[in-house]
């Protein structure tokens, strides 16, 4: 199994970390608040009502954001339609748009960031400067692979 290939016992896409798809909740966020100012304003899931006069979403309010948008087709839909990998980030780009097969590259992309996250901060690397150089490189290749894999969908 390669790092960025999710463990066979890997997290379904719902327990993934709200903080994985922050940037799209935030976005999902951004599109409510523009979408709520309109006139006539266009709908906005019930849930996200509460948030509507936040500047900025606090940490709490990620879990009840991301349950607002999951039941809401319709408005992640808009929000699908706005986002990319360039501004969500492979991880919010899979978890707006649900292409086959999302839950497993989510939780591939969730895996493989908490793996190498992990071996950064184990005392084993922090002595090993060569080690962490490595490992920084295969996260930069993990992360250059998602961003590859989301431009070659956009070509199609």
């Amino acid at each position: 199994m390669s790092i960025a290939e999710p463990d066979p016992a890997a997290p379904a896409a719902k327990s993934v970390p709200d903080e994985a798809v922050r940037l799209a909740l935030e976005l999902a966020f951004g599109v409510a608040v523009l979408g709520s100012r309109q006139r006539p304003a266009l709908p906005v899931p019930a849930g996200l009502r509460p948030f509507l006069r936040f500047q900025k979403l606090p940490p709490a309010a990620l879990a009840p954001l991301r349950r607002a948008v999951d039941g809401d087709e319709a408005f992640r839909s808009r929000v699908a339609a706005v986002a990319d990998a360039s501004i969500v980030g492979r991880a919010g780009e899979l978890w707006l748009r649900r292409p086959d097969g999302w839950e497993h590259e989510l939780a591939g992309l969730t895996t493989a960031a908490a793996r190498i996250s992990s071996l950064l901060e184990s005392a084993e690397i922090k002595d090993r400067p060569h080690l962490r150089v490595l490992l920084l490189a295969i996260k930069g290749d993990v992360e250059f692979q998602r961003d590859l894999k989301a431009a070659q969908s956009s070509w199609q």
